[in-house]
């Protein structure tokens, strides 16, 4: 991690949180909570929103690619890639 630039250590972490989350709830459980972090988000960012309106497109970028990755990526992985007792660990 020397000299490595802080955002992959905070991609890296993020999604590793996002993986776990999506183990410990379910997928509909999680695409609410996302919701109502993407919603209080915007609520406190009114002031910049309306001078910038890319930071709208990329807080629901972020929340597309949250609800993808929890939605499709993990259980693709654990149904097609991994092997029944991988899975079941």
């Amino acid at each position: 991690r020397e000299g490595l630039p802080p955002i992959y250590l905070i991609i890296g972490a993020s999604l590793a949180a996002l993986l776990v989350l999506s183990l410990l709830f379910s997928t509909k459980t999680l695409l609410i909570l996302f919701t109502v972090l993407l919603v209080l988000a915007l609520i406190f960012m009114q002031k910049r929103l309306k001078r910038d309106k890319s930071v709208l497109l990329v807080a629901v970028g972020i929340w597309g690619f949250a609800a993808a990755f929890s939605g499709l990526a993990v259980p693709f992985l654990f149904k097609n890639v991994f092997k029944k007792y991988q899975a079941d660990r």
